[in-house]
């Protein structure tokens, strides 16, 4: 996969294999300035998708923005389902969307990633 957006540059990151012995690989620092980059995740989020040790990144990345949001990594690869659907017009499915939000990820990450508005994502939550 070309990765681009900020979703798959997190599916990425996210489903490169782990060390083991949990070393740090070249691959997964990438990731992590990857990551960084976009500017959509925070220092939680980027140490959830790499794997890399929490102290080990915060001393790698410097950011001193707020982003971010919750995030369960678990829920990237059904994000970007959703995307899909909504960039071809085609209707959202909501049961996703439910799934996403159980598994701990807030409505404002997955809009950020998806594309999709929170205001839909919201309406159609409360109206389901």
């Amino acid at each position: 996969m070309n990765a681009k957006t900020p979703l798959e540059i997190a599916i990425v990151a996210y489903r490169r294999p782990r060390d083991p012995d949990n070393r740090r690989s070249e691959a997964q620092i990438r990731d992590a300035h990857a990551l960084a980059e976009t500017g959509v995740f925070s220092k939680n989020n980027i140490v959830d998708i790499t794997g890399l040790p929490y102290n080990f990144t915060f001393g790698l990345i410097e950011k001193h923005d707020v982003t971010g949001g919750r995030l369960n990594p678990e829920t990237l690869w059904p994000m970007r389902t959703l995307a899909r659907q909504w960039k071809q017009g085609k209707e959202v499915d909501r049961k996703i969307i439910r799934e996403i939000l159980a598994a701990d990820t807030s409505q404002s990450t997955l809009a950020k990633l998806t594309g999709i508005p929170q205001q839909s994502i919201s309406y159609w939550m409360a109206h389901a």
